[in-house]
């Protein structure tokens, strides 16, 4: 047999394998506030260290999917300071914040701690 027979061959033999979806969901998270703007990001996913960052209004919460706890990172308390994106770095370890008055936040995932803020100047 020619090895491009025996590839058709084999391919032919092999059968598609189908994904198996939930028929439910699994976890509900409770989410007052949750602002719903075309224009807002306000959820991001740490995909190394599986944490969901969630802006609610002026508050961020993160939730641990290991240990399902919840954390309050910050709250905002300036009259403009509507937080307007949320977003993990690449490697999980730095979360930025961006808010309505063109101010950006970086915090560190572990310590929970500011590390730079940037602010806008208007003209």
């Amino acid at each position: 047999m020619r090895r491009e027979e025996a590839a058709t061959f084999e391919n032919e033999r092999k059968q598609t394998q189908y994904r198996r979806l939930p028929k439910g969901e699994k976890k509900i998270l409770d989410a007052p506030g949750l602002k719903n703007d075309y224009y807002v990001n306000i959820m991001s996913w740490g995909t190394k260290n599986n944490i969901l960052a969630v802006a609610l209004g002026k508050e961020v919460y993160l939730w641990n999917s290991k240990n399902e706890t919840v954390h309050r990172l910050l709250s905002a308390d300036g009259r403009n300071d509507c937080i307007t994106s949320v977003n993990w770095s690449e490697d999980s370890k730095t979360l930025a914040l961006g808010y309505m008055c063109s101010k950006l936040q970086l915090w560190d995932a572990e310590s929970c701690k500011l590390v730079k803020s940037l602010f806008s100047l208007s003209l």
